[in-house]
């Protein structure tokens, strides 16, 4: 083994003992195999971080997964948050995914972001998805060029199409609708409009009561919105550093402290779609997936516009891919392909896209004649169709994870005032530039797709 496979190993094997919840490993296989399947059927697993509606709508497509396929069995499993714990499942799909690796207890598939499957590349953890293509019942040419090149792009690694896209989203700007109407506005589109028609927008309510022009989370995709439609990026790539200490990401950072303190429009929180919801903020950016939430619950009409741009025209992408798992029974990886194969097909996708939000990974399901139906009768939809060519995909780097948090945490010491935005960007970039040297001297390698290859 390897010098950088030893070292995710063992930081694999500290997290599964410092992490008691493993009460799931008690569960066996050949009881799951049993009842309405039969006892001849392969069970496989299935983590992943849906919740509520999204959760049911997964489930659906699982039990249909199962009808077509009588002789498997699929045990999804979501990630759960404690309560009046804040956080993000994802988060915890992460380590529970680590921890069952330290033992030699994967699932057979999960959802993965691609900074994950860097370290899981590096310890041959999954079953790349080129492995697939030709065999029978496997993955065509023709599908791989099916799917919608950013998606491809993300998927692959060291020119190995290795995962396959699932919940694709991407950063649009939710408005209420009626608050503009009512003060003549159109959707801003720059980063000062949204700046001045949020002030404009801002005012007390007859319950004494504050709408604030826009309300945001303070975290790293908030950060980012504005880092890279300046055209700057997360990480230099290429020397291995931060790239957002710098003037533009100074300029970025206070220009939402500023939001709050300066021109008092804004209000900062944890879940800023709440205030949103309640009308009590006028913008909101977030990803496509919370198109349907709002469909069902808004109290008031909302629209959705590109997210506000500067110099460079790009938006940053959210969702997870589809990875299959090592160290399991030939039969089991067989099960996990035909899962796989089954949620990235045009069909499916396509409905998967219609119900949630998230985006078709496929271009045959984009054109298809029920999805352009569904765009015509759904505008709020065909914003996140249109950014789709100018998306972005965040760090290809096992670091990422990390720097993600540490980014979090400085922009809310910044909006909560505990430090100033300049000693703010300067700890994350410290402490980022710290994590990325201790990975590069343990050997971890990226696996991007070399610039101009497909």
């Amino acid at each position: 083994m390897n010098k950088k496979s030893k070292y995710l190993l063992a930081s694999i094997i500290i997290i599964a003992l410092l992490v008691p919840a493993l009460w799931y490993f008690s569960m066996g296989r050949a009881n799951a195999q049993q009842g309405y399947y039969g006892s001849g059927a392969v069970t496989i697993t299935f983590w992943h971080a849906m919740q509520g509606t999204k959760e049911n709508q997964l489930n659906e497509l699982l039990r249909k997964f199962e009808m077509e396929n009588p002789g498997i069995r699929v045990q999804a499993e979501s990630v759960k948050m404690k309560p009046n714990v804040q956080g993000n499942p994802y988060h915890v799909l992460y380590n529970k995914i680590l921890e069952n690796l330290a033992l030699r207890r994967p699932p057979n598939v999960a959802m993965v972001f691609e900074n994950w499957t860097v370290g899981l590349i590096d310890v041959n953890a999954i079953v790349p998805v080129k492995e697939f293509l030709n065999q029978p019942g496997g993955i065509t040419t023709d599908d791989i060029n099916d799917l919608v090149p950013i998606f491809k792009e993300a998927n692959t690694f060291n020119d190995v199409l290795t995962t396959m896209p699932f919940n694709k989203s991407i950063y649009v700007l939710f408005y209420n609708q009626p608050a503009l109407d009512e003060a003549g506005f159109a959707p801003p589109k720059t980063w000062e409009e949204l700046r001045d028609m949020s002030v404009k927008l801002t005012k007390t309510k007859p319950d004494g009561t504050i709408r604030y022009g826009i309300a945001f989370e303070p975290n790293v995709d908030t950060f980012g919105h504005y880092l890279i439609t300046h055209d700057e990026n997360f990480i230099d790539m290429k020397n291995n550093r931060v790239a957002f200490n710098n003037e533009v990401g100074l300029k970025d950072m206070q220009y939402w402290v500023d939001l709050i303190y300066k021109y008092k429009c804004a209000k900062m929180e944890q879940e800023a779609f709440d205030t949103f919801i309640k009308g009590d903020a006028v913008f909101y950016i977030y990803t496509t997936s919370r198109i349907s939430t709002l469909e069902a619950k808004s109290p008031f009409p909302f629209g959705v516009a590109l997210s506000p741009i500067d110099s460079s025209r790009k938006y940053q992408f959210g969702g997870t891919n589809l990875a299959i798992f090592r160290d399991h029974p030939t039969q089991e990886t067989q099960a996990s392909w035909k899962l796989v194969k089954y949620l990235t097909s045009k069909e499916v996708t396509t409905n998967w896209s219609i119900n949630t939000g998230y985006l078709p990974v496929r271009k045959s399901a984009i054109e298809s004649p029920k999805y352009q139906n569904f765009l015509n009768s759904h505008p709020a939809n065909k914003k996140g169709i249109e950014a789709l060519k100018y998306g972005k995909v965040q760090p290809k780097t096992p670091a990422w994870e990390t720097i993600r948090g540490i980014v979090d945490d400085e922009m809310y010491n910044a909006a909560a005032k505990i430090t100033t935005p300049e000693k703010a960007l300067q700890s994350a970039a410290e402490k980022a530039n710290l994590l990325l040297t201790k990975s590069l001297a343990n050997g971890y390698e990226d696996h991007q797709t070399p610039p101009g290859k497909k």
